[in-house]
C-alpha cells in the first residue's frame, strides 16, 4: 500500500513497482494497491478484512530511510526492512505466520477433544463443554442412530485402533471414533 502526498506520489509508486516486481518472483498473490481515490487508512481495512497475511507499507519517509514497512496480521506487529532484504524477510513471516496458526490451531483442537469412557460420561459432556470426544464404538449402524438420536452427535472421523468395550452397547469395539454435534 503506497502512501504519498501529491509531491512524493512518483517517486513512491515507482519504489512500490520494483518491491512488488522483486516479490513477485517468491510469493504468489502480491497486489499493488494504487487506488488513489481510497485513504491508505481505508486499504489497510479492507485487505484485513480480506484476510491478507502480510501487509507491505511504503511511504516517502521509508523510502529515506531505505526501509519497507512489513504488518503482520495475526499480531499487528509493525517493523522496518531493508528493500534487498524484503523478498527473504516476507518469506519468513509467512512460514512464521503459517507455524503460528497451525500451532494455536492444534492446541485449540486439542484442549476441545476429550475422551471418555462411559456413555453417562459421553452425554454430561456434551451437555458442559463443545468440542469433540474420542470414544470406543461397535461400528454398529444401530448403535451409532441411538447416539444421534439421543445427543444429536455423529462421528466425524476414525481416530485409530484401540481394543475396549462400545461407549454405546458394550460390545466388543476395535476402533476410537471422533463424536461431535453438528452447527
Amino acid at each position: 500500500i503506497p502512501i504519498y502526498t501529491d509531491e512524493s506520489k512518483e517517486e513512491v509508486m515507482k519504489y512500490c513497482e520494483e518491491v512488488v516486481e522483486s516479490l513477485e518472483k517468491l510469493v504468489d498473490g502480491i497486489e499493488l494497491d494504487s487506488r488513489d481515490f481510497q485513504s491508505p487508512g481505508f486499504k489497510f481495512n479492507e485487505w484485513e478484512k480480506k484476510g491478507v497475511p502480510v501487509r507491505i507499507e511504503i511511504g516517502k519517509r521509508d523510502i529515506d530511510q531505505g526501509k519497507i514497512i512489513l504488518v503482520r496480521r495475526d499480531t499487528g506487529e509493525k517493523e522496518g526492512v531493508d528493500k534487498g532484504e524484503i523478498g527473504s524477510r516476507v518469506l519468513a513471516v509467512l512460514e512464521d505466520i503459517q507455524n503460528s496458526l497451525l500451532n494455536n490451531s492444534s492446541e485449540i483442537l486439542k484442549q476441545g477433544t476429550h475422551a471418555v469412557q462411559s456413555y453417562d460420561e459421553f452425554k454430561a459432556l456434551l451437555k458442559d463443554k463443545k468440542g469433540f470426544i474420542k470414544a470406543l464404538w461397535c461400528g454398529s449402524l444401530q448403535c451409532e442412530e441411538s447416539i444421534k438420536y439421543e445427543s444429536k452427535a455423529t462421528t466425524r472421523y476414525h481416530f485409530g485402533e484401540k481394543e475396549g468395550k462400545c461407549i454405546y452397547c458394550g460390545k466388543q469395539a476395535h476402533e476410537e471414533w471422533v463424536f461431535a454435534i453438528p452447527y
